[in-house]
């Protein structure tokens, strides 16, 4: 059965495309790749992001510019923060010029599925804070945040730490 209740609007998808530096989309095989590659299957709103822009450059041009990865650079957040952490979480917006990232929790069992959260290099994996409770939610952040910095001022409004 496929999950309508967490699809990401076509409007969003089509201003992600319109205002920033896109790929093309994922193919079905990129996808299968990263999915086998990181041994877990992606959430679907991810999905639909990736085969609208398999990778973004997001505020190139901004006070914090960032980038949404393409399914060759999905990963750990270790790969960006480098210090181990949950399994189930997968970066998917890294930003430029420091070590820190957001990640999905890709976990269908927990409760915190498809919740995005911050993993930066001076506090992961002790502090985990919650930055927004879905892909759709994030992109609506970093469309709307006009090239400013927009990751660490959502998880403070968050206000959850997921590793306590």
């Amino acid at each position: 059965m496929t999950d309508t209740t967490h699809t990401v609007p076509s409007a969003l998808i089509a201003r992600l495309l319109a205002e920033h530096r896109c790929a093309a989309g994922a193919t079905e095989a990129e996808i299968d790749d990263a999915e086998s590659r990181l041994g877990l299957e992606l959430p679907l709103p991810l999905l639909e992001v990736l085969r609208a822009t398999n990778g973004a450059d997001l505020w190139h041009t901004g006070d914090f510019p960032c980038r949404l990865l393409s399914t060759r650079e999905l990963a750990r957040p270790e790969q960006f923060v480098y210090q181990p952490g949950p399994e189930a979480l997968v970066a998917v917006v890294a930003s430029r010029g420091n070590a820190q990232c957001l990640a999905i929790q890709t976990d269908r069992f927990s409760a915190h599925f498809g919740r995005i959260v911050d993993c930066h290099h001076e506090t992961y994996p002790y502090e985990i804070l919650g930055v927004c409770d879905s892909i759709v939610e994030m992109l609506r952040l970093v469309l709307d945040c006009e090239g400013r910095e927009w990751m660490w001022p959502a998880a403070q409004a968050y206000d959850v730490n997921y590793a306590r």
